[in-house]
């Protein structure tokens, strides 16, 4: 079963749609580092979202709601700095347009929906992200991913 939640009620709605009915999944409008208090989570994930966050409070309350052996899927951006991020940046440009022919086989996406996520740049650098996530998830080997992206790499003792 998973349980979706965001901020914007919109957003909710739209990740139900293509949900079948029948399926236990639910989808809440509320605060992203809050989790649904029906226990322990084998996985959270969360996309896009922790720079939106003050990221120690998130991290720790992550940790707190996963249980023994779960890990966090989070994946987010993070501010990039000269030179080396920007030539990171420049070298996944054509691994990504070939992933997207691929994913799309040729075709042109379809336009994004009326309906978004509110966005903004992320304020903190790797070096600043992977500190905190080693200091609140004790072992964790923050890895940098294409396009100024970063995930925490980690999971709960036990």
């Amino acid at each position: 079963m998973a349980h979706g939640v965001d901020s914007g009620p919109e957003i909710a709605a739209r990740a139900r749609e293509p949900t079948p009915a029948a399926a236990p999944d639910v989808f809440t409008r509320g605060d992203a580092p809050r989790v649904p208090p029906a226990g322990l989570r084998d996985v959270l994930t969360r996309v896009a979202a922790l720079h939106h966050l003050p990221l120690a409070g998130a991290l720790t309350a992550f940790r707190g709601a996963l249980a023994p052996g779960g890990t966090p899927v989070v994946f987010g951006p993070y501010r990039a700095a000269p030179p080396g991020d920007h030539l990171l940046g420049a070298a996944a440009i054509p691994p990504k347009a070939a992933i997207g022919l691929l994913r799309d086989r040729g075709r042109r996406p379809p336009r994004p929906a009326s309906v978004t996520a509110r966005t903004r740049p992320a304020a903190s650098g790797f070096p600043d992200v992977a500190h905190t996530a080693r200091a609140t998830l004790p072992g964790a080997r923050p890895r940098r991913r294409l396009s100024w992206r970063c995930t925490p790499a980690w999971r709960a003792p036990g």
